[in-house]
Formats: C-alpha cells, structure tokens, sequence
C-alpha cells in the first residue's frame, strides 16, 4: 500500500511540474521581432544581438520570436506583397503582448497598416521617419527608438581630416523610403563650417553614375547613403550592392563616406553607421520596461541613441593618403568592422 501511495505522489508530483512548466510557459509575456531583411543580413545580426543583450538583466519570464520578411534587391511587387501578408499572418497566428517592428520597411509597409485599436502595443526601432508619419503615439499604443544619420560624427571626422578648412560636401541616396528619410536629415543637419551641396535622390544606377561622375566629383566629401536596392535601369533588375560600392569607391572624385557599414564591407574604405546592436538593445529595454509597468499604461517616451560605429578598410584609405587617429581604428575594431 505504501508503495502505490509513494508511486501515486510521484506521479502527482512530476504531473504538478508539467502543468506548472505549461502554464509558465503559455502565460508569459510574448514579444515579436518584425524584421524586414533575412537573419544573415548584416543589419539583421546586429540588432538581434541587441536584442539578446537587452535580456540579459531581465528577470521577467519572456518568448521572443523573430519574424523576417527577407526582403532583397531580386524582389518583385508580387514577392513584396507575399512578404507582407507572410508577416502579417505572423502577427496574428503569434498574437505578442509586444510587436518591435524593425526599420523603416517593416513600419510603413505592414505595422502602420494595422488597425491601431487591434494592433498589439508597438515599439519601432531604427526608424528614419517621424513617429507621427506613420501615425505612432502614446494614444495608439506606440513608442520606440527612432534613428538619425550620424552627421554630427561625419563633421567631427572632417575637422580632423581637414582642420580649419571649409569643404563641399555632396550626398547620393536612393529615391526610396530609406533614401528619402535620410536624405531629408542631411539636408536639415547642421554642417557648419562646411557646406552641403549638390545632393540626389536617383531611381537607377546610370543616374547614380551620371550624378558622382558629373555634379559631384566638384565636392570635397561624398556621403553615399544605403544602397541596398538601386535598380541597373529603370523598370529593370537591381544592381548587386557590391558593384554599386566597387563603382562608386573606384570613380569618386571625393572622399566617399558610407552611412552603413556595409559600404565597407563590399569595399568602401570609410563609413560613419548608426550602430544596429543599440537600437535592438534599447527596444528591448523599452519593451521590457513597458511591460513591467502594464501595457494599460502610457509608453516610454520616443528615444533617439547619438551612438555610432566606424567602419574602415585600411588598404583603400592609404591609396588615397587619408590618415586617421588611433581612436577611429579602435572604434572600428571595436565593432568588427576594421578591414585590412
């Protein structure tokens, strides 16, 4: 008898277990990371480690789940909006206490879009345009970590490259939703005592050729923003982003700045970035914050991080005379971006 009573409290015992790791488990707080790029992208790695690093200090029991749209420069308008309602049935079959929609792409194609009295409470992250653009607010239950162009580092850059001189800086982007966004904070940004100009938004990589070989190649400076999606032609294909840097490194008259630093990476020699690992940290932060105070209370407010990484390759930079301080290597090494 006391075997079968022993037998049966064990068995109780593990039963308890089990129903309490279920509901543990299904009762947790649910965050859902919207990225519009695939996990092996650059940009991807690095704010979902952000993302990771933001949970290290968390105490609260949390499921984080990634969702990517795999957006690339093959995309047709049917991929995209296949991409769309992939990420959209995401949202719905996962139903997160916390949607972290990545980037501008993610924001104005797919969570924006939802409607704002059934949408879970959004935190936006590395996000060029303007909160109140896509209709964010506290009152529609959205608050996040928006991202500036780091210009205030590029004039700083200058100043070290050229001491009391005053240079002409000029800036190609695309004329996209990436390109738009930051080329609009360019032209408000505060370049004193250099001055900004010409600048383009083109739709082809024979424009972008025409534009560097033509009107820019009078500047001192060139600061090339994304170039992930610049089409040959138009109406035609997309250029690879590594024959648009290779292009641009080996024609440029100016000393070419990127904005991300895969410029770099695919061949460039200098990038001044925004750095991806903050913006997935701090969202993360935010949510978990948010969280702990009761979704039915109002956000965090809108931060804005004045971080950035360097990204160098040095052989390009010594073919063109350009020396830099110790510390901008450092800074480069620091984020995994010192090429030899």
């Amino acid at each position: 008898m006391k075997k079968i009573h022993l037998r049966l409290l064990v068995a109780l015992t593990v039963f308890a277990f089990f129903c309490w790791v279920f509901l543990s488990t299904t009762n947790r707080p649910r965050i859902l990371v919207l990225f519009p790029l695939n996990p092996t992208a650059d940009w991807s790695i690095r704010v979902e480690t952000g993302i990771k690093k933001g949970l290290v200090s968390n105490r609260r029991p949390v499921a984080v789940t990634y969702h990517y749209m795999d957006m690339n420069n093959e995309y047709s308008e049917q991929q995209l909006h296949v991409a769309v309602a992939s990420a959209v049935r995401a949202i719905e079959r996962e139903k997160p206490s916390i949607l972290i929609s990545v980037d501008d792409e993610t924001n104005s194609l797919v969570t924006s879009k939802l409607d704002p009295s059934r949408r879970p409470p959004v935190v936006f992250t590395s996000m060029l345009q303007s909160p109140e653009s896509y209709g964010y607010s506290s009152a529609t239950r959205a608050t996040g970590v928006s991202e500036d162009m780091p210009t205030a580092a590029i004039v700083e850059l200058m100043k070290v490259l050229k001491p009391q001189e005053s240079l002409k800086v000029a800036a190609i982007g695309i004329n996209d939703v990436t390109g738009r966004s930051e080329m609009k904070i360019i032209q408000t940004a505060d370049w004193g005592p250099h001055t900004l100009g010409p600048v383009a938004l083109v739709d082809d990589f024979k424009d972008w050729q025409a534009f560097i070989k033509g009107p820019a190649s009078q500047a001192d400076i060139l600061i090339v923003l994304t170039t992930d999606l610049l089409k040959k032609e138009r109406g035609g294909e997309y250029m690879p982003e590594k024959e648009i840097v290779a292009w641009t490194q080996a024609n440029a008259s100016p000393l070419s700045i990127g904005v991300r630093l895969s410029y770099v990476r695919y061949g460039g020699g200098l990038a001044i970035a925004m750095p991806g690992e903050v913006f997935g940290r701090k969202a993360m932060e935010m949510s978990l914050k948010w969280l702990d105070a009761g979704l039915d209370r109002s956000p965090p407010p809108v931060e804005k991080p004045n971080d950035f990484d360097v990204a160098i390759r040095s052989s390009v930079l010594r073919e063109r005379g350009v020396v830099l301080p110790n510390v901008y290597r450092e800074l480069a090494r620091s984020s995994g971006s010192l090429y030899p």
